[in-house]
């Protein structure tokens, strides 16, 4: 990586964690002694591949994230910004931030990462950096394990898929910075959803190469995935 060029990391913690069944979000749910929203926060703050750290929290709650957060002494994140109504509004409010104060331009890029998927490590942040360089865009990704069929009317079986072929998006997922902004406001312009930051930048055009997940890199949906993270050493 070019390392005169800004690498912002954006954390999302947008959501209210409803499935979680807790009356706050989950992102401040306990794990090994710590809030969720620590874990993906730390290993951005610790990676020498991020330059700083954009927060996305929850509208209702960004007072609190940053009172959780405050003492773990953070010196990278730049900002706390409010959260939309759905994750693609969400990336899209963090990368309108960026622009609007000329903290991310032309040659730098962006690392956007779902802040509930805990066991983010310093090897996927730098293959992201190093893979969006050279393809124009990075997803984190898992192999299929599984036999995988299409159900067009989402009750009988239509065709079965070649699994090889198929992954599981996963985040951390990087992008050059202006591309990502311009995909993500075309998306909004024309009231496109996407489920994910990979998607978005490939319908527009751009370019998405493949790092491949250790798969450990779940997400903290529900309670009884605490058990499975609690189990990783971090």
């Amino acid at each position: 990586m070019n390392q005169t060029s800004s690498r912002i990391a954006i954390v999302l913690f947008g959501g209210t964690g409803s499935r979680f069944s807790l009356e706050t979000p989950k992102q401040f749910a306990q794990l090994n002694g710590k809030p969720l929203c620590y874990y993906a926060v730390n290993a951005c703050e610790r990676s020498v591949n991020v330059s700083g750290i954009i927060i996305v929290a929850n509208k209702d709650y960004v007072d609190e994230t940053k009172a959780v957060l405050a003492p773990f002494h953070f010196k990278r994140i730049i900002a706390f910004v409010p959260g939309g109504d759905s994750r693609q509004d969400s990336v899209l409010a963090a990368l309108n931030y960026l622009d609007a104060r000329g903290l991310a331009k032309e040659g730098d890029y962006v690392l956007i990462q779902d802040g509930d998927r805990p066991a983010i490590n310093e090897e996927l942040i730098y293959e992201n950096f190093v893979i969006a360089k050279e393809k124009g865009g990075a997803v984190t990704a898992f192999p299929s394990t599984d036999s995988v069929f299409l159900s067009e009317n989402k009750s009988d079986v239509s065709s079965y898929m070649d699994r090889s072929t198929v992954f599981r998006a996963e985040t951390p997922q990087t992008f050059p910075f202006k591309e990502i902004l311009n995909a993500s406001r075309k998306a909004k312009e024309e009231g496109k959803t996407f489920t994910d930051d990979a998607s978005c930048h490939l319908f527009y055009g751009g370019k998405v190469g493949i790092v491949l997940s250790n798969g450990h890199n779940q997400k903290i949906t529900r309670k009884e995935d605490i058990y499975l993270f609690q189990g990783e050493k971090i």
